[in-house]
C-alpha cells in the first residue's frame, strides 16, 4: 500500500488567481490521496484505510460540498491508484508486485466499478498520472521521467 491517507484541501480559479485553500477533511470528512473530480463533480481518491480496503473510493458532489467517502473499486490484491473518469468507467494505475514493472499485472487499467471487470492498456507500460484531456484529443501521463503524451483515437478513452 502507498502512504498513509491524508487531508485533503480544494482551491478554485479566481480570475487570474485562486482562492484561498479550503479543508475538505476538516469539513467533510473526506481523506486519501491522489484526488481527481469527475465531470459530475465527485471526488475520486486512493485510500489505504478504507471501510473495504486498499482501492479506490467516491465521495459524491452535494451542492458545494462532498457526501461520505464510499468504495468504488477495491481489488482483492495489489495497490490501485491515481483514478480518474474515463466514460462510464475508470482509469487507474495498478501495481500488484514489488517491482511494479510493466507486465500483465501492473500498469494502466481501464475498470468497469459496477462490474469489477478490468483491461490492461498494455501500449502505455507502467506510467501513472493519466488524464485524458479531449480538447487536444490527448492522454497525458508520467513515466516518473517526463511528461508524455499519446493521441486519443477519436478524441476519447473509454474502458
Amino acid at each position: 500500500a502507498l502512504g498513509p491517507d491524508g487531508p485533503l484541501v480544494r482551491v478554485r480559479r479566481d480570475g487570474d488567481g485562486w482562492t484561498a485553500p479550503e479543508d475538505l477533511t476538516a469539513r467533510y470528512g473526506v481523506t486519501g490521496a491522489y484526488p481527481s473530480v469527475t465531470a459530475a463533480g465527485d471526488l475520486l481518491v486512493y485510500r489505504n484505510a478504507g471501510a473495504a480496503g486498499d482501492g479506490v473510493y467516491r465521495a459524491r458532489q452535494i451542492g458545494e460540498g462532498f457526501g461520505p467517502l464510499e468504495p468504488l473499486y477495491v481489488p482483492a490484491s495489489g495497490t490501485t491508484f491515481d483514478a480518474v473518469a474515463a466514460g462510464d468507467g475508470l482509469l487507474v494505475t495498478r501495481c500488484a508486485d514489488e517491482t511494479c514493472a510493466a507486465g500483465p499485472a501492473n500498469g494502466v487499467f481501464a475498470v468497469d466499478p459496477p462490474s469489477g471487470e478490468t483491461r490492461l492498456l498494455d501500449a502505455l507500460g507502467y506510467v501513472w498520472g493519466v488524464q485524458p484531456v479531449a480538447a487536444l484529443g490527448l492522454l497525458v501521463f508520467t513515466d516518473g521521467d517526463d511528461i508524455r503524451a499519446i493521441p486519443l483515437a477519436g478524441g476519447t478513452l473509454s474502458p
